[in-house]
């Protein structure tokens, strides 16, 4: 189990790429903070995942 204090914390720099921050985690559930910068999936690729999602955007 991992549990950040400060979600709206950002690193000093800011990522290229999405940054993936783990917050809490178990046989169950996984929660993390992504942070992106308007990164997208290129023109004419699908992204899919098997699992389900459910998100929240804090800005």
């Amino acid at each position: 189990m991992i549990l950040k204090t400060n979600i709206f914390q950002l690193p000093s720099q800011l990522p290229q790429h999405e940054l993936f921050e783990t917050l809490l985690t178990n046989q169950d559930i996984l929660i993390e903070r992504i942070i992106s910068t308007g990164h997208t999936t290129p023109p004419g690729e699908w992204y899919e995942q098997e699992n389900y999602e459910w998100v929240i955007l804090i800005k």
